[in-house]
């Protein structure tokens, strides 16, 4: 027992010499050394105190386990049950011991050993040392928690031996001799004093924490006390309940006993089944009670060994720290070093820095003197360029009338094809039958018996003014939306051209359709609508097999009905070169550039012949449309149905100045108070995040809303929609996107929840209200930063911006831009933020939407300039109260928002020098004299504020006069028609406001005017937001006006649309990238590339399976023998390319002779890459680290002396 507390001892000395050592080494005493450190005095007086304690507790156990019975009443229960488990441990491994010496297993005097030792070499009893381990463990902390048992054991003179008293009295001595005589002599008396006080201190403290950990661990000892007590309770329990069920089992195998002999066999074997299920159920509860007592004794090993693994780490943490210290310092030297030669070489380019300064104040000289001949050039120039433009501008009207912008003619110009229809309609009414609808167009008889066999009598608006155009010849870009009868507007004229099926082979009509339940339902128009025409008509869909594909090419159809992805896979696959095409249509071509088809629609252009009809169909017409129109399509004519350029007289427009943060409440106020519960209302949103947050808060509210945006599911869009139309939800929220193809007839309210950025999308979004001779009413929420939009918005529309005057009494509300009270805000965001507390939903649905508004922000268009100024220039702390409010509200509350208001616009006239300043003080002397000196300047600067103010008004004023009024109405009327002739669909006239102005004032207009030529147009504006008068052809003028890009409502669709620039080597100049170049491509036969995955083998596998030969087209063989006849002519010239075609001839061909700078540019770039490969760069870096060494050597290797000279110089 003694032997195992003293190792314990020396395991735990050793791990503390081990940390000592690791940490602070241990000083030897030089003889020169006149006296020793306190570090040391305490470590050694410390190391005698811990020894003599340790001899101490050696023969208090030694003797406490001599005489055990006699000390039993002193040490407690516990501790003596501890000591006797210890001494039957004892026996049984010295038992075990001597048992396999005598089995010979192991050698006699060599395991006696392992007692100490800290494993054991052979494992045949690692139990048994484990198990001594833990006994001493508890012996020791049982000892120390009953420190009465120690003070009892020190009481009794005669438990020591007197060798080991004798040496417990030499060790006390040493001690004392060693504080005394050499570790303190040297010390002075003042610093013995303080030494000797430190080390009381030290035992005070080390006393305390002994007491606080003895109570620590008494509380500890308590607890597992409790615990060992509940365990035994329950043993107990359990071997009482196993007594009983014995006890009852032997009962009842007596009793069954004696029945046996009374009873028959069976009943014998019912009773010993019953034995030998409590047999089973005794067994079970003590391997229970087995199993406790393991996991039990595995716990405690899982903590040992986490305990050894945690100081392991420790020390492993302490010596790898030490060594990166080491690194770091070495890392800091080589920088040294390093710092000094780049310091030498920086001092080199400091120098040729100069002389290249020098220079450059030579070239920099040269420039100016250039830089001032070319601004006197310009200046001449400016000044040619100016009596140019004055002569221009005088000459002006008459070059107008002279040379008018070439246009085409209208679809109710004459033609050849409306002679015959005219004299047919005279003919039939002179037979007195009237014909007003398809009889009047001059159809042929199955085309005609197919529309009267589905039912149709009367064309549609688009029919009637599309299928007239298109059956002349020409080139149709029509808009039309969802519904209104567009796809029997190119069937009918596509019949018409066909009539009969040809046998040749090769389709002469081609239809694109984006998806395909568009195609299907095309599809089936066709073949319900052409039914007595014999045309046959081929389906080629993605997702259909490939072979009934080829098959159905193969019947050669007259009618190509196709989504371009496949059609384009197809045409690959076959070497299809469609020059038998004579109609081709692009049905809903906004969609089929949305969704990533402009490459194949370009591809199949380019097998398309030039003397094709092209007819394209699109609700909206975005800019990437119509350059397509304009390179696919030759002359076209623009239809546009129901065209807005301007607002309805029925439309009353309310503009509210708000804060971004505060348009939530203002919605629900308007949704709930202004607008009444049975209106229809619709509110546009800027993305799709916002639906959703708009969509759930308003619901939190009780408001019956729906929402659509442009990625929601197809389904879920026809039942939310359905619902608003139904009335089942009085509001709709969606975006500019999604509200395309939404057409609700019957709207009585807009919000625009976040202004539009575009004119024309203002016109798009409350264009939807007050038709039919209704009346309507758009809401527009603006915050500050959407301010200068509507500006612009006003300059379009020709209208002034009428600001809220707080003190005038508000008689019209149309028109008028004013704030909201604030009072009306906090009643609803306090509501609102209720929600939010309650709801964690609307919390991440308002951060996404913020998050969302950040990237429109990002991609919304900048105002102009001019609007931007004005706002600036404006004064918005004076706007008024909206009228739409102050007349909601009484008398008083009226009057204490004006109190507010003129609390907001007080200004004192003293200074914070002057409040307070009842008699003279310096600062207020010195703040009236600085008054008196700068009124001048103070008078001037509000005098000029004052007139920025009312000439700022007045530009707004005069701004929004229509520049129609000073015009003659027939004069404009005639110019617009001579220019737009083409256009099917001409504009409403507006009402001229010019009408309403005085007499006086029109006449001062008129007298300033008199001698002022402007430098633009008057309906520059106007005309600037339609975008209408660019360079080009009549389609181009009459396209651009009519194009609306519609921003995407997430971030993806925003991202698709924004085009990166890459630079282009061999163009040598940005051009824009997709994101799309890194994919694999071919080259096709029209010059271009195209995804790789189009080229397959699939065609060529179908044939010899099918075992059929290629099929040259008729056409094919005909065009080229034409074209072989037209050769042989003395005259013959090549065919012109055609003006969509994108081959690679188009363009100078570039010389492939390399110039001297990229020769030298690439051979340095190789032998670079030699160097790298090479390894040299590894050697450099080796290289320099050597010399480093060889220098640090060098300077700090030969003597003090040196070592300083040496550290100065680098």
């Amino acid at each position: 027992m003694a032997t195992q507390v003293v190792q314990l001892s020396n395991q735990s000395d050793v791990n503390l010499t081990r940390k000592v050592n690791l940490r602070m080494p241990l000083k030897i005493l030089e003889p020169g050394r006149s006296k020793l450190s306190t570090v040391e005095t305490k470590r050694i007086i410390s190391v005698m105190d811990d020894t003599i304690f340790k001899v101490e507790l050696v023969s208090a156990f030694s003797y406490i386990i001599k005489n055990l019975e006699d000390m039993s009443a002193v040490l407690g229960p516990e501790l003596t049950g501890a000591l006797k488990e210890h001494l039957r441990l004892s026996n049984v491994m010295e038992a075990t011991l001597t048992r396999l010496e005598e089995e010979g297993v192991l050698q006699k005097g060599t395991a006696r050993g392992w007692l100490i030792d800290t494993e054991d070499p052979s494992g045949y009893l690692v139990l048994h040392i484990q198990g001594l381990r833990s006994s001493v463990r508890n012996i020791v902390r049982l000892f120390f928690a009953h420190p009465l048992a120690y003070q009892a054991i020190q009481d009794i003179a005669s438990f020591r031996q007197l060798a080991v008293s004798h040496f417990i009295k030499g060790l006390v001595e040493l001690r004392g001799f060693l504080l005394e005589k050499l570790l303190t002599t040297p010390l002075e008396e003042r610093e013995r004093n303080r030494f000797i006080h430190e080390i009381s201190q030290r035992d005070k403290k080390n006393t305390e924490m002994i007491a606080a950990l003895e109570e620590e661990l008494a509380a500890e000892i308590k607890s597992r006390d409790d615990e060992i007590s509940r365990k035994n309770a329950t043993i107990k329990d359990l071997k009482t309940h196993l007594h009983s069920l014995a006890k009852v089992s032997e009962n009842q195998i007596l009793r069954t006993r004696a029945e046996a002999e009374k009873a028959q066999k069976t009943e014998l074997r019912g009773s010993q089944g019953k034995c030998a299920k409590l047999q089973q159920e005794l067994n079970q509860l003590r391997a229970a009670l087995n199993a406790l007592i393991v996991e039990d004794r595995e716990s405690e090993l899982a903590l040992r060994k986490k305990k050894y693994k945690v100081e392991m780490e420790i020390e492993n943490w302490v010596q790898k720290y030490d060594i990166e210290m080491l690194e770091k310092q070495e890392e800091i030297e080589e920088i040294d070093v390093v710092y000094v030669v780049e310091k030498e070489q920086l001092a080199e380019l400091r120098e040729k820095f100069a002389l290249l300064d020098q220079e450059y104040s030579q070239i920099r000289e040269e420039r100016r003197v250039k830089q001032e001949q070319k601004e006197k050039a310009e200046k001449e120039l400016a000044i040619l360029v100016r009596a140019a433009t004055l002569i221009q501008a005088l000459w002006k009207g008459y070059l107008d009338y002279e040379m008018p912008v070439p246009a085409f003619p209208a679809a109710d110009c004459t033609s050849d094809v409306e002679l015959d229809t005219q004299e047919m309609v005279r003919a039939q009414n002179k037979k007195k039958k009237k014909s007003g609808g398809f009889q009047s167009m001059g159809l042929g008889y199955p085309v005609f018996k197919g529309i009267m066999k589905k039912g149709y009598k009367i064309p549609t608006p688009i029919q009637r003014k599309t299928i007239p155009v298109i059956l002349d010849g020409k080139d149709v870009v029509a808009m039309a939306r969802t519904g209104s009868g567009k796809t029997a507007c190119f069937l009918i004229p596509m019949f018409e051209k066909l009539k009969v099926h040809s046998a040749k082979t090769g389709a002469r009509a081609l239809i694109l359709s984006p998806t395909r339940e568009l195609a299907l339902q095309t599809l089936k128009f066709t073949k319900e609508l052409g039914r007595y025409t014999g045309l046959k008509t081929a389906l080629i869909l993605g997702g259909d097999k490939m072979e009934d594909q080829f098959a159905a090419l193969h019947e050669n159809p007259d009618i190509i009905i196709a989504t371009p992805g496949r059609l384009m896979h197809v045409a690959i696959e076959m070497k299809l070169k469609l020059q038998s095409v004579e109609y081709v249509v692009f049905d809903e071509a906004d969609r089929l550039f949305e969704m990533g088809f402009a490459e194949q629609l370009q591809e199949i252009i380019s097998r398309l012949p030039e003397n094709r009809q092209t007819v394209l169909f699109s609700a909206t017409l975005p800019k990437l449309l119509v350059e397509f129109a304009r390179a696919g399509l030759t002359e076209p004519v623009l239809i546009r149905l129901d065209v807005e350029s301007k607002l309805s007289e029925q439309l009353k427009l309310s503009f509210y100045h708000v804060r971004a943060d505060d348009k939530p409440a203002l919605l629900l106020y308007l949704l709930r108070t202004v607008v009444r519960p049975q209106d229809q209302t619709i509110v546009f949103v800027a993305t799709k995040h916002h639906t959703e947050y708009l969509k759930e808060l308003l619901t939190a509210q009780g408001v019956n809303c729906t929402h659509v945006y442009s990625s929601l599911d197809q389904t879920a869009r026809k039942i939310n929609v359905g619902k608003f139309i139904h009335g089942k939800c009085s509001v709709l929220i969606v975006t500019d996107l999604a509200a395309r193809g939404i057409d609700i007839p019957l709207l009585d309210n807009v919000i625009n929840y976040s202004f539009p950025a575009k004119a024309k999308l203002f016109l798009h979004r409350v264009g939807r209200v007050a038709r039919a001779g209704r009346s309507g009413t758009a809401y527009s929420l603006v915050a500050p930063d959407e301010t200068p939009y509507v500006f612009d918005l006003h300059l379009f529309l020709g209208r002034p911006l009428v600001l809220a005057n707080p003190h005038e009494k508000p008689t019209d509300t149309d028109g008028i831009f004013g704030r909201v009270p604030q009072s009306i805000i906090d009643d609803e965001e306090s509501l609102l933020q209720t929600d939010h507390e309650r709801s964690l939903d609307l919390q991440s649905l308002r951060r996404v939407s913020d998050n969302a508004q950040k990237q429109y922000l990002k991609s919304r268009p900048a105002p102009s300039p001019e609007s931007i100024k004005r706002v600036k220039e404006m004064d918005f702390s004076l706007l008024g109260i909206h009228p739409l409010f102050s007349l909601r509200f009484e008398g008083e509350e009226m009057e204490r928002l004006k109190f507010v208001d003129s609390i907001k616009s007080y200004r004192s006239k003293a200074t914070i020098f002057e409040i307070n300043a009842t008699n003279k003080t310096l600062a207020s002397d010195v703040m009236r004299a600085k008054r008196n000196r700068d009124c001048q300047l103070i008078d001037r600067h509000q005098r000029k504020q004052q007139e920025r103010l009312s000439l700022a008004a007045e530009k707004v004023q005069r701004l929004a006069v229509p520049a129609t009024a000073e015009q003659d109405p027939e004069e404009e009327e005639e110019r617009i028609q001579d220019v737009f002739s083409s256009v099917v669909g001409r504009k409403r006239k507006q009402p001229l406001d010019g009408k309403d102005t005085g007499k006086k004032q029109r006449l001062a207009t008129q007298q300033q005017g008199e001698f002022y030529i402007p430098y633009r147009p008057k309906d520059f504006e106007s005309e600037r937001g339609l975008c209408i008068g660019g360079e080009g052809t009549a389609f181009e003028q009459q396209a651009s006006g009519a194009v609306l890009d519609l921003m995407g409502d997430e971030n993806r669709n925003m991202s698709n649309s924004k085009q990166l620039l890459k630079w282009d080597r061999k163009r040598k100049r940005f051009v824009g990238q997709t994101g799309q170049e890194n994919k694999k491509k071919i080259r096709t036969e029209s010059g271009a590339y195209i995804s790789s995955s189009y080229k397959g083998n699939l065609y060529d596998k179908w044939k010899k399976k099918n075992k059929i030969d290629d099929q040259d087209s008729d056409s094919d063989r005909e065009g080229e023998r034409r074209a072989g006849k037209k050769r042989r002519g003395r005259g013959a010239h090549p065919a012109p390319a055609s003006h969509g075609s994108r081959g690679p001839q188009q363009g100078k061909i570039r010389s492939e002779l390399k110039t001297k700078q990229q020769i030298l540019r690439q051979r340095k770039k190789a032998a670079k890459q030699r160097f790298l490969q090479s390894g040299s760069l590894k050697r450099l870096k080796s290289r320099n680290r050597q010399r480093v060494q060889e220098m640090r050597q060098t300077a700090f290797g030969r003597g003090a002396a040196k070592k300083g000279k040496m550290r100065k110089r680098m």
